[in-house]
């Protein structure tokens, strides 16, 4: 999935610095898998550092130059995340993750309501199912409370102490 995803975006930004005149251009990204939220839940995602444009150069020993690439507009995350969609529908069914029928679209089938209820559970961050239904996840590590705003504490004032 990982190497779907870096593929799939570094081949965008590949192909909008072609449309700039932008020839051989190279560019890269580091990304890191996240595999459990904040509640210790399942939830795989990357975390990505990329390129907002292309290094090229004009021969083989010149000094590369960075070309900064235009800023991304709606349409163009539409067209990456859809590409995105289709390519990892197609492992996962290549890899026999996914019946083949999944293709034709991802809607929750009617006749499959708890998996519906669940999915909108772990969208809202709540308890799905149990004596808890509906309750807030709740949270492993320090509450967004403790932290002044910016996240950095004020030193203490020594004029205040006893």
């Amino acid at each position: 999935m990982r190497r779907i995803f870096v593929r799939t975006l570094l081949g965008c930004l590949g192909e909008r610095a072609e449309s700039a005149g932008i020839t051989a251009g190279r560019t890269g990204a580091v990304v890191v898998a996240q595999r459990f939220g904040s509640a210790i839940n399942l939830n795989l995602y990357f975390q990505a550092l990329v390129l907002d444009g292309v290094y090229s150069s004009a021969g083989p020993f010149s000094r590369p130059v960075f070309q900064r690439a235009e800023p991304l507009t709606d349409q163009h995350v539409v067209e990456i995340t859809t590409r995105l969609h289709r390519r990892i529908l197609r492992y996962l069914t290549r890899c026999g993750r996914l019946p083949k029928a999944e293709l034709d679209g991802d809607e929750v089938q009617p006749d499959e309501p708890l998996l519906a209820e669940l999915y909108a559970a772990a969208v809202q961050g709540r308890v799905a199912i149990g004596e808890q239904s509906g309750a807030s996840v709740e949270r492993v590590g320090r509450s967004r409370d403790a932290r002044p705003p910016g996240g950095v504490r004020k030193p203490a004032d020594p004029s205040s102490s006893p």
